[in-house]
């Protein structure tokens, strides 16, 4: 075909193209097609294209007013070609196929389109120009690093508002929390929980003063150990246990229980210890051997006896007790429960609908969970009520000697915090023997419903609400121990000593762990000179073990050992050189007796 004449089929039979009187109608984007479309052309001098579509196929004359075939490009490889004129085009509707379909008249050859007028500005002759580049599809660029992926479409658009504004507000939270300090603490109860457990104390109806605190009660003890008589005469003791202000900032707890010490004027007296161990749970292995070790190591050997409780028999059932009961003779026992026993002349005895439970039998430790938290809550208060003494919790370590706290009865504080519904704890107790304050807990617990299963309703509860009904009745009411004596762990992590369980916490006290952390907490629990808190609580975690050459082992339970193996070596020549001087004896007495004969 020659380049200056064209016959209409090579042309598009759907394009109608608009006169140059026709207004565009539709903007240069197509609603249809989000594509740059063909620029519309007309007959005037200023167009690109002249008229050139014909219905026939008769040649095309080029216009002499019209540009010269010569400058008529190629179309463009971005050019769109025409909607297609089939009876399926997607831009046909739905009425018009079938209208089409339905009329006789109409021929399976006639386009069903929509009749459109296509529109858009000039093309520059140059595909260098910018109007040129700019009518062309953009493509996105590549990202291929987080940081294109970060700053890139960042304008005034919503997205990156919304980019802009997070990254403000993590900037402004790092910035807050670098100068301010944030503490939280959240705890949710039931208001109906604490109007009937914590501020009703008309239930149950008690009257303290006629019952425990009776002058006829008290005159009924044997010895004076069994009620403290600074507190019957107001008068104050000679070792303060609790201080006047709380000791909530960085180390001052620790750095008060370092000034207790033992007075001349507070003589020395035999103290039982007294735990509580369920053989049917877990067995008695190197775990719970480390309390009684710590036990040995750090309280007084001639005013110390610990009693270890339990519903089974532990000499039998494991060789680690047989070996310490071997080694340690006379201060250390085992010894089984009988809540039926214990009970005997308190306001539960005969009382087997608590005692012992649905299933309980007479003769054990009676009502059971399977944490052992009711039967361990319920044995501690018979067996310190029988024997009086000390009560201990298996999951702790000692680590200092405990009878300079001897002088009052007490509790221990639950956490650092103070909390107001759960503030008291009994993992460490000191009680004498028929205290009226074991009195008013026994008889609480006689007028109140049975506890749940693995509550607190036995203990921590329990000392709540007698505390509250002693200042209540204007008696004054048992000590309680501050938090880091009994269990420096339960403070915030600035506050507290690090987790047993770990190797080494890296950071303690200000200081780096190899640049004086390691040494600050070893003058914190300082054993061996008698400083620092007194036991450190575990809480359980029966499932996890000391790691090997973690602090725990390093500062405490190793140098412990080792203490010990010099004592039981020392104590074995004691043993030899006695023997040894008895045979010296013997033999001089008979050697003077055959000189004399």
């Amino acid at each position: 075909m020659s380049p200056t004449s064209y016959t209409s089929s090579d042309l598009p039979t759907s394009y109608a193209p608009p006169s140059s009187s026709q207004a565009p109608t539709e903007p240069y984007f197509s609603k249809a097609k989000k594509r740059p479309q063909r620029p519309s052309v007309s007959n005037g001098s200023s167009g690109i294209i002249p008229t050139l579509f014909s219905t026939t196929n008769a040649p095309f004359t080029p216009s002499s007013t019209g540009p010269s075939l010569s400058s008529i490009r190629s179309p463009s490889p971005h050019y769109h070609r025409p909607i297609t004129t089939h009876p399926y085009s997607p831009t046909t509707s739905l009425f018009e196929r079938v209208t089409a379909f339905l009329s006789p008249s109409s021929s399976s050859t006639t386009p069903l389109t929509r009749s459109r007028t296509l529109s858009a500005p000039l093309r520059s002759e140059s595909p260098d120009s910018p109007e040129y580049r700019s009518s062309r599809p953009r493509k996105r660029r590549k990202r291929d690093r987080w940081i294109h992926t970060l700053v890139q479409g960042w304008g005034f658009n919503k997205r990156s508002a919304w980019r802009s504004f997070f990254v403000f507000l993590v900037v402004l939270f790092l910035l807050w929390r670098w100068v301010w300090e944030v503490q939280f603490e959240f705890s949710v109860f039931r208001k109906q929980w604490i109007r009937k457990e914590v501020l009703d104390l008309s239930h149950p109806q008690i009257d303290l003063a006629a019952t425990c605190f009776a002058p006829s009660s008290l005159a009924a003890s044997s010895t004076p150990s069994k009620w403290n008589t600074s507190l019957s005469t107001h008068t104050p003791s000679h070792i303060s246990l609790s201080s006047t202000i709380s000791l909530t900032h960085q180390h001052d707890c620790f750095a008060y229980s370092s000034t207790l010490q033992p007075s001349p004027l507070v003589p020395l007296v035999k103290t039982y210890y007294h735990t509580y161990w369920r053989a049917d749970l877990l067995p008695f292995q190197e775990r719970q051997a480390w309390t009684v070790k710590s036990f040995l190591a750090t309280q007084s050997k001639d005013h110390s006896v610990l009693i270890i409780w339990s519903n089974g028999d532990l000499e039998a059932l494991s060789p680690i007790v047989r070996d310490l009961l071997l080694t340690y003779p006379g201060r250390f026992e085992v010894r089984r429960v009988n809540v039926g026993e214990l009970a005997r002349g308190t306001a539960l005895e005969g009382r087997w609908e608590l005692l012992l439970g649905p299933g309980g039998l007479p003769g054990g430790v009676g009502r059971t969970d399977k944490r052992a938290w009711i039967d361990g809550d319920l044995v501690r208060l018979l067996v310190l009520w029988n024997f009086g003494g000390i009560w201990t919790d298996m999951d702790i370590i000692f680590v200092r000697d405990l009878h300079v706290l001897m002088e009052d009865e007490w509790v221990t504080q639950w956490d650092c915090y103070d909390k107001p519904y759960q503030s008291l704890n009994g993992a460490l107790l000191h009680f004498h023997s028929h205290s009226p304050y074991l009195c008013t807990f026994l008889t609480l617990i006689s007028l109140s419903p049975p506890p749940k299963p693995a509550s607190t309703t036995w203990g921590s509860r329990l000392y709540l609400k007698a505390f509250r009904r002693l200042i209540d009745q204007e008696i004054v009411p048992f000590q309680v121990l501050p938090w880091c004596f009994a269990d420096p762990r339960n403070c915030r992590t600035d506050k507290r000593v690090p987790d047993p369980f770990l190797v080494n916490p890296g950071w303690w006290g200000g200081r780096r762990w190899k640049e004086g952390g390691e040494e600050e907490l070893r003058r914190t629990l300082n054993w061996r000179e008698d400083r620092g808190v007194f036991t450190l609580h575990l809480h359980n975690q029966w499932a996890k073990d000391f790691p090997v050459g973690g602090w725990v082992r390093k500062l405490l339970l190793e140098p412990m050992d080792e203490y010990l193996d010099g004592l039981a070596l020392k104590e074995r020549e004691g043993e030899g050189l006695v023997l040894r001087f008895k045979e010296e004896e013997g033999e001089d007495e008979e050697a003077l007796v055959e000189a004399r004969g």
